[in-house]
């Protein structure tokens, strides 16, 4: 990958990528450009889901295995930020396991986050089948924000705590695509908000 997708995060050198990436997440962001940009270690992959926690208008879609508590840690002062300032969050997982930190934001937050578990009978619907082997692939990930910002994840797994990502703010007609495959797989999992 190289340039700002290095993942080394050493000394003075990996704080200043990291703030470079911050830089070019929110130049991209501000400017809604239609360029989309890699994004695979954890550390960028929480500048840029920060990122569409700031600039949604009302409500964040998101799809994932589970809400990973290490991950998501570490983004909680802006998650709670985010429904401080009245914002809305739905989550699609593919796993009814809850951990502490999305029971205690649900429970703080009632009313402005809501939780579905992805039946069985569709997932099969969201697996993309690796080209080069059909028994191998993965489940579709992304968050999105109510605008045109998009994390998409395209691979599982690419190495020891990386997934490699896409990142977009000006395409529309993505983000669109992903909002109709949210609303769709929302209403078929149904039931009982979690």
């Amino acid at each position: 990958m190289g340039g700002l997708e290095e993942s080394a995060m050493d000394g003075k050198s990996g704080n200043i990528r990291n703030l470079a990436y911050e830089k070019l997440i929110r130049e991209l962001s501000r400017e809604n450009t239609n360029r989309v940009i890699e994004n695979s270690n954890p550390e960028h992959a929480r500048v840029v889901i920060s990122e569409i926690l700031n600039r949604a208008i009302n409500e964040v879609n998101i799809v994932t295995d589970r809400f990973d508590e290490r991950f998501y840690r570490e983004l909680e002062p802006r998650l709670l930020l985010f429904f401080e300032e009245g914002k809305k969050m739905r989550i699609l997982t593919y796993s009814a396991e809850r951990n502490s930190l999305l029971l205690r934001l649900k429970r703080l937050y009632p009313n402005q986050i809501e939780i579905r578990t992805i039946p069985d009978s569709i997932k099969e619907k969201l697996f993309i089948h690796d080209e080069r082997n059909e028994k191998e692939g993965s489940y579709i990930n992304f968050i999105i924000d109510d605008t045109s910002g998009v994390r998409y994840e395209v691979f599982e797994n690419i190495g020891e705590d990386a997934t490699l990502a896409l990142v977009n703010f000006g395409d529309q007609e993505f983000h669109d695509i992903l909002k109709r495959v949210f609303e769709d797989v929302w209403k078929e999992a149904g039931g009982t908000p979690q």
